[in-house]
Formats: C-alpha cells, structure tokens, sequence
C-alpha cells in the first residue's frame, strides 16, 4: 500500500502536500488494518463448527435400546386419573391413581417385556418377532394373543389359533377398532394427546400427553388383562408404531 501511494506523490511536492499525503496513508493503513481483523474473525466464524445435537440425530429406538423416561396419565372424561402409564430406560410400570403398582413392566436383555404383578411375580411377557408382538404366558410354552401390524398401515390382534379379536383401520389420526365386523371403538390421536371414543363419539378415557395410536389401542383390548395391555403399550410406544396413514405425531 505504501509503495503504490508514493507513484502519487509530486517529486516536487511542497511541505503541505506531503503532510496531507501522509495523511491518506494513515487512513489507508486504518483501513487495511480494519479489514484484515473482519476478515480475520469472519474466517474464524466461518470456520468453526455448530455444535451438533447427538441425541436428536439418534433413530428411533428399539426396546433393547430405550431410554425414555416419561409417564402418561390416562384420564376419565370427568379429568380425574384413571392410572399411568411410566417408562424407565429398564422398563416400565402401571399404577392406580393413588400411584399404587398394579403391573411391573421389566425389560429383558434379550428385548422381551417380562409382565408381574404388583407382588412381582411373573404373569406374562410379550416378545417382539419382525411386525409382530406375541402376549405370551409366564411360561412362555405359546403366544396367547397376537398383534400383527400391517403395511398398509392397519393392525389386527389375533387369538393363539389365528383367528382375529380385534381388527384396526387406520385413519388420519388413529384407528378404527372393530370386533366381529362390528365397529367397537376409535382411536384418536394428535395435538399432543389422545383419546378412545366410542362408536357415538363418547370419549371413554384420554391422555393429556403423546402416545403412540397402537399403544393408545391397546388398552382398548377387553380381552387382555390390565397387565397384558400395558406390556403391549410399552413395546408399541417405545418402536413406535404408528399406522402409515396416520398425519400426527407422537
């Protein structure tokens, strides 16, 4: 900069020009420096990486993998707690509204939820197999019921000999419940809660925060006991299941 500012300067420059010519090289350098220290820490900001999020880039997890820690509260149309549901890295538990245990929902190395009762004696487990998640006895000699989950995104529960309990359409916010053909029950699910109606509209219990629609379902199942259809909400809602036409979250 200095040396291409002196092609500018009179050879036979009076006193005055010459102050008023070092004057611009003060500004130029002023300026130069300015530039080279934005640049400087542009290059600097540029450079630096954003700190990265681990565990929102994690996928979703299997029941070998959870480490959810939440409860959800299933409420009666009046509002007042009907029991909760709680999840826990191990497992899980279901419990009266006086918080008093009613099943244990124990995670087994090999991935199984291990059912007992509030005596924590065994009364059940239910093994995920691909697309299918058998309720089987203490035992564990034959799945007693079934829930097979579709492509398309409708479910069915199915007795040990194959034949359909319960069959599950899906729609934009849930499911259809139906049993013999017959329309029992629906399931919805979106703004952040969820709840089961019946075929008139009657809601029959709620959630005052995110589940899962097969979970929700699942505790619709007349024909599971309290325990059973817990296990099953715990292994739905930790992959979560969610049916392919279904627009909400969970």
């Amino acid at each position: 900069m200095i040396q291409l500012l002196r092609g500018f300067v009179p050879r036979r420059a009076t006193s005055s020009q010459v102050g008023w010519m070092m004057g611009v090289v003060a500004i130029a350098l002023t300026t130069l420096t300015s530039c080279q220290s934005v640049s400087s820490l542009s290059r600097e900001t540029t450079l630096t990486p954003a700190p990265t999020n681990s565990a929102s880039q994690q996928p979703a997890s299997s029941p070998k993998q959870s480490s959810q820690s939440r409860k959800i509260t299933f409420r009666q149309p009046d509002g007042r707690p009907q029991f909760s549901l709680q999840f826990k890295s191990t497992g899980g538990k279901l419990t009266d509204p006086a918080g008093k245990v009613i099943a244990n929902l124990i995670l087994e190395s090999d991935g199984a939820v291990r059912l007992t009762d509030a005596s924590n004696q065994t009364v059940g487990y239910v093994v995920q197999t691909g697309d299918t998640w058998e309720i089987q006895g203490p035992k564990q000699t034959k799945p007693l019921f079934t829930f097979r989950q579709e492509a398309n995104g409708n479910a069915t529960l199915l007795r040990n000999d194959g034949s359909p309990v319960y069959q599950l359409t899906a729609t934009d916010s849930g499911y259809t419940v139906t049993a013999d053909k017959t329309a029992q029950y629906t399931v919805d699910t979106h703004k952040g809660n969820g709840q089961i109606q019946t075929d008139e509209g009657q809601t029959v219990i709620a959630t005052d925060s995110a589940i899962a629609p097969a979970a929700l379902a699942s505790f619709g199942f007349a024909k599971l006991t309290p325990a059973q259809q817990a296990g099953l909400a715990y292994a739905l809602t930790e992959v979560a299941v969610k049916p392919t036409s279904f627009k909400g979250g969970i």
